[in-house]
């Protein structure tokens, strides 16, 4: 498929607590040694790369390659932005977790980004994206959406100050761990009530709920091990009815997978989600805070336009 021949790189410069501009000076450094065509772009707010891709594809005839430099916030606002399915994005990820990275196999360093990049060794790749709509508000998102005790962690640790400790001594998936068992002690289940398709489900003492698009959250958790971009359907995780002390166990399986096996693990999966809580709770997308309450979820499937290895 004929793709543009530069690419447009939105570097969020607080990335991984600054560590972002780093691995950029040397990635831009090979880029230029190599005369590869790119423009760059900083952020310096929040929700401000979504308003520089809105930007950047209102120029006629754009037909460029559209680059994340971040985490997962970051490749969250740069979808955000875009409208259209054919519009190629990946992303060079320098975040604390990476799920988006480490879902769809893309390099996380950035000598090996280079590598594929600079000699096109990559491939575009149809993926699902999922779409949500909150009160008034909606927006998209590629990894999953939550609400619950994962959404108060996910909460705490972007405001966190000791996240930049973490990602120093470069241990940065760890500060969800950190969190998980801060807040163990002080959450309070609620009851959900849940139409997944039509069919309508009810669940006591909801500790979190998550419809994934791919496995892995909070920094190589695999929550959703049977999820697939690719596959048309959104998988739900829900976690119900289970004591405190078994919680942090289940967190200790999540990363392989095992947690799936517990009977306290509901797994559902479809097209459309519609979610209600009776304490409203905090929702979370792609780990960034976009609301709180009652929303809503649906599939559009083959919504974005990868560029992959």
């Amino acid at each position: 498929m004929k793709m543009g021949n530069h690419f447009v790189f939105i570097l969020n410069p607080n990335a991984k607590n600054g560590q972002s501009l780093a691995v950029w000076k040397k990635v831009e450094s090979e880029l230029r040694e190599k005369g590869v065509l790119y423009e760059v772009y900083q952020t310096a707010a929040p929700l401000h790369a979504t308003k520089i891709v809105e930007s950047v594809l209102e120029q006629p005839d754009f037909n460029g390659i559209i680059v994340a430099v971040g985490g997962d916030g970051t490749i969250h606002e740069v979808i955000n932005g875009i409208e259209s399915v054919r519009q190629p994005v990946t992303c060079l990820p320098v975040g604390s977790g990476s799920d988006f990275a480490r879902g769809f196999h893309i390099p996380r360093k950035g000598k090996h980004f280079c590598k594929w990049l600079t000699e096109s060794r990559f491939s575009l790749e149809a993926i699902d994206l999922g779409i949500f709509q909150i009160d008034t508000s909606s927006g998209k998102f590629v990894n999953n959406i939550g609400t619950g005790f994962d959404a108060v962690v996910a909460g705490s640790v972007n405001q966190s100050r000791v996240k930049k400790w973490f990602n120093k001594w470069k241990i940065g998936k760890l500060v969800y761990v950190y969190f998980l068992i801060k807040h163990l002690f002080t959450f309070k289940p609620t009851s959900a009530y849940i139409t997944v398709d039509g069919q309508i489900f009810s669940f006591d003492k909801v500790w979190f709920l998550t419809v994934s698009n791919h496995p892995y959250f909070g920094g190589g958790m695999k929550i959703s091990p049977a999820s697939n971009p690719k596959d048309g359907v959104l998988e739900m995780t829900i976690v119900h009815d289970l004591t405190r002390w078994k919680l942090l166990f289940l967190f200790i399986t999540v990363f392989w997978g095992g947690h799936t096996k517990l009977k306290e693990v509901t797994l559902l999966k479809g097209n459309d989600f519609y979610i209600e809580t009776t304490e409203p709770q905090p929702i979370h997308a792609d780990g960034e805070i976009v609301g709180k309450g009652t929303f809503h979820v649906q599939i559009k499937k083959a919504g974005l336009n990868l560029l992959k290895p």
